[in-house]
């Protein structure tokens, strides 16, 4: 059985569009937070009072962020711009070093995060090397020349490992999220579900809501959401031993969770986060993506006259 630690000879190509989209979309979470607020509500003055010796960091005085901290509207802008790039794949050499700096720049100087964009910050930096040894003009691409240089077997096994480590650290983000709820009275006793909904921050939406509230009074309903959030979660923890023929249904479950997670409790920009993560845990990185049906729909053909 293939587990998480099998590698093949020859070593397979780390270069591939399953990195590629997985990084497009955790891109697109923090662009899309940027671009629908401003940075007065994501990057509000904090006096020195407040927090004594915070500029006299070293790493703080390098965030993107804090670099703007005057025109914090143009840095918001040129974080999205330079975001863009990311999403549509442009040299991945040149822009995974803008990717992970403005990630882990809004991972510590925003107010207004939450466990995805920390898990973004954490993954566009452990992609870090991947990406700067990627010499294709576009990460979407499937065939690529790798000069003498990078066209090694041990530095691909290097990249190789990034991902050993990536699928780890998505693996206990699950095993956490399962094991943290045991210690909790109200998922033990499956109601955990019910207080949720309700809850007047993350509860359900006036829409979504009509079509839940009723069923939050029938107890089976209750308790099986409950205790099926905590047995999926730990089922996608037993992805990393999984075969990876059997992942993508893992991969889909997982999908087809954070959706739901999206629509109730309208984390948007948290579900990207988390597709991209999934993409790395679950994707086989060799097993590429076909988009020629994309390039296609795209291409203006030129008829005979």
């Amino acid at each position: 059985m293939k587990t998480f630690l099998t590698f093949e000879y020859p070593v397979k190509n780390p270069w591939t569009n399953v990195y590629g989209l997985a990084r497009s979309i955790l891109a697109c979470g923090t662009m899309l937070t940027l671009l629908f607020n401003t940075a007065k509500i994501l990057f509000p003055v904090v006096s020195q009072s407040q927090v004594p010796n915070l500029t006299e960091s070293l790493l703080y005085r390098l965030n993107f962020f804090f670099l703007f901290r005057d025109h914090g509207e143009i840095g918001r802008f040129l974080a999205v711009f330079l975001l863009l790039l990311v999403v549509i794949g442009y040299r991945p050499r040149l822009t995974a070093i803008f990717h992970a700096w403005i990630s882990l720049s809004f991972m510590r100087y925003s107010i207004f995060i939450e466990g995805g964009d920390q898990l973004t910050g954490i993954l566009s930096t452990l992609m870090l090397p991947i990406a700067l040894t990627d010499s294709r003009t576009w990460h979407w691409q499937k065939e690529i020349k790798v000069s003498r240089f990078f066209n090694n077997d041990y530095l691909k096994l290097f990249l190789l490992s990034l991902y050993i480590f990536i699928r780890l650290q998505v693996s206990v983000v699950y095993l956490h999220a399962a094991t943290a709820k045991f210690g909790v009275t109200e998922w033990i006793n499956g109601t955990a579900v019910y207080y949720w909904f309700n809850d007047p921050a993350f509860g359900l939406n006036y829409w979504v809501g009509r079509i839940i509230h009723p069923l939050l009074n029938i107890p089976f309903f209750v308790f099986t959401l409950s205790w099926g959030t905590m047995a999926l979660e730990l089922m996608l923890f037993m992805g990393l031993f999984v075969e990876p023929k059997k992942r993508k249904y893992l991969l889909y479950a997982g999908l087809f969770f954070h959706i739901c997670i999206f629509i109730v409790h309208g984390l948007f920009t948290f579900f990207f986060a988390m597709a991209g993560a999934l993409i790395l845990y679950l994707r086989p990185i060799s097993d590429q993506y076909d988009f020629s049906w994309l390039v296609k729909k795209f291409t203006i053909h030129k008829g005979s006259d």
